[in-house]
């Protein structure tokens, strides 16, 4: 049976597959196969790409919720104008949290349940570096609002200068 290159995989029925592999679903290949194909083709190795983890992603877009949360307490103030610790439920709260979160890295019956790994400071700077590009840009945003609120209003004049 021929198939068509052109389609993924996962769209073929195992037979299919198999067949045009020169495969068996109950033996698998022989020895002289698996030779003829490593020579050909190379060791059958899945590389492990360095890059972040879920766990790192994970965390990276978690924390850019908390620094919406200090920030969205004035739609026009600075989070240090409004008072950083002026809301204790709210330290409360993001304190219970990353004490969950740090948990939630550090703990190995956490790691074994959630298939997770500790991450390292290094990510934990790049984490804290996303957070702080997420707060500055707020605060742009602020001061741009803020300016446009502060403008004072043009009266228009029908009359002829």
């Amino acid at each position: 049976m021929s198939i068509n290159l052109e389609k993924q995989w996962h769209h073929f029925e195992l037979q299919s597959v198999l067949e045009h592999l020169g495969g068996d679903a109950g033996n698998g290949l022989d020895s002289s196969e698996v030779d003829s194909r490593r020579n050909r083709f190379g060791p059958n190795i899945i590389t492990e790409r360095k890059g972040q983890g879920p766990l790192l992603r994970f965390l990276i877009q978690f924390h850019q919720p908390l620094i919406y949360l200090f920030n969205c307490r004035s739609l026009t103030r600075s989070v240090l104008s409004v008072g950083l610790f002026s809301n204790r439920s709210l330290l409360l709260g993001v304190a219970a949290m990353l004490s969950l979160q740090v948990m939630f890295t550090y703990l190995q019956f956490m790691n074994t349940f959630f298939h997770t790994v500790p991450i390292s400071l290094e990510a934990w700077g790049r984490i804290i570096l996303v957070g702080l590009f997420a707060s500055l840009t707020v605060a742009v945003e602020k001061s741009l609002r803020r300016g446009a609120h502060d403008e004072p209003a043009r009266e228009v004049s029908n009359s002829p200068a």
